[in-house]
């Protein structure tokens, strides 16, 4: 949730239009390990713009998605069924959110694979006293993900019986212990609510894995039932502290993300081929100066006249010259310009190298301006 938040909040605070976000939104295709897709934009108007550059079918609805129909539903963000996706034809589900626009009704979305819920949960107990963990989803309980199992996207209650497992999840859900027979052996399981998402988080073992640690020994019932529930409630408590710290570890993140983002004035899109500048942010100084101009050379000097002291507005100038940037950035990650400004103290002006045409000239770059200093 707060790893998609950051790209909600940093698109409606820019309001993005379509040009920008198909600029943007390619740089978070692989970027957070739950979000491997990287994040989509769909409105209702049809329009869809995919972080991973994937292209949907002509008969692909945006509308009838299940993350933009829950998404328009609700005021904050919601999560769907587990389904098989179009793009990579793994079991995901979705988390969406509506974007405050102006225009037409957009929704912002993102896929998680089942697997890495799978591997989170191997990552997070010792299996070797447990027969595994399952999360299913409330509303049809759906097994999603198994720590000994592969995904199976199969119903734990068949048909019959689903209302009846329904109410039964609900009874045993943060009681503690409880004994279940099951394709003709007893399970225990610990049954613990999900609650920022609606689902259950199951741990289960058998008999015969209780006993394995004391195959050659005696005990008496009471002793197995002791121990079981002492291993059953550590282990569920560990589980428990792990989600906890990755979820602190994501406010963490979000909050580092913010800083950064904040530190920027300026950043934009510079196609060299075709001499036109893209503004992904922009400082409101710099609105008022550029306006709606896309000509490359013409915004880069407006930006810089507008925010450098006039005492290093020549070099300033100079460093921007577009027509050398290409020879500047041979075999470098950037290039750089310090110089005071009007408004922020010291700042850095830079060059970055996007992409090569195919004769070895550069073709795309992006410009960002960073406060370091006031």
């Amino acid at each position: 949730f707060n790893e998609i938040s950051i790209y909600k909040s940093q698109i409606e605070y820019d309001n993005l239009n379509k040009d920008n976000l198909e600029l943007y939104l390619p740089v978070t295709h692989a970027l957070h390990d739950a979000f491997p897709a990287g994040i989509f934009v769909g409105n209702e108007n049809g329009y869809y713009v995919d972080g991973s550059g994937w292209k949907p079918d002509s008969d692909f609805s945006v509308t009838e998605r299940p993350w933009f129909i829950s998404a328009m539903k609700a005021d904050g963000f919601t999560i769907t069924e587990p389904y098989v996706d179009a793009y990579l034809n793994k079991p995901c589900f979705s988390i969406s959110a509506r974007l405050k626009t102006d225009g037409p009704a957009a929704v912002i979305g993102g896929d998680i694979y089942c697997d890495y819920i799978n591997n989170l949960l191997k990552s997070s107990i010792d299996s070797t006293f447990i027969d595994g963990v399952l999360v299913l989803t409330q509303d049809n309980n759906i097994i999603v993900a198994d720590t000994k199992s592969q995904i199976s996207a199969e119903p734990l209650f068949d048909q019959a019986e689903s209302d009846e497992g329904r109410k039964w999840l609900s009874l045993v859900s943060g009681k503690g212990l409880t004994s279940v027979k099951r394709d003709g052996r007893t399970v225990f399981i610990f049954c613990m609510p999900m609650d920022e998402v609606g689902w259950y988080l199951i741990t289960y073992v058998g008999l015969k894995t209780i006993l394995l640690p004391f195959k050659n020994l005696i005990i008496t019932d009471c002793l197995i039932i002791f121990l079981l529930v002492i291993s059953i409630i550590i282990l569920a408590r560990k589980l428990l502290t792990s989600f906890t710290a990755v979820r602190e570890l994501s406010t963490d993140r979000k909050k580092i993300n913010e800083s950064i983002a904040d530190s920027y004035i300026v950043l934009g899109y510079c196609d060299l081929a075709e001499q036109r500048y893209k503004k992904i942010k922009s400082d409101p100084y710099v609105l008022r100066e550029t306006g709606e101009n896309e000509h490359l050379q013409t915004c880069i000097y407006s930006i810089l006249r507008c925010l450098a002291d006039d005492d290093y507005i020549k070099n300033a100038t100079a460093f921007a010259n577009c027509e050398t940037l290409g020879h500047r950035l041979e075999s470098k990650r950037s290039i750089s310009y310090e110089f005071f400004g009007k408004y922020y103290g010291y700042c850095r002006a830079s060059f970055f190298p996007v992409e090569y045409d195919s004769d070895g000239n550069l073709s795309k770059a992006l410009f960002g301006m960073e406060k370091i200093e006031g």
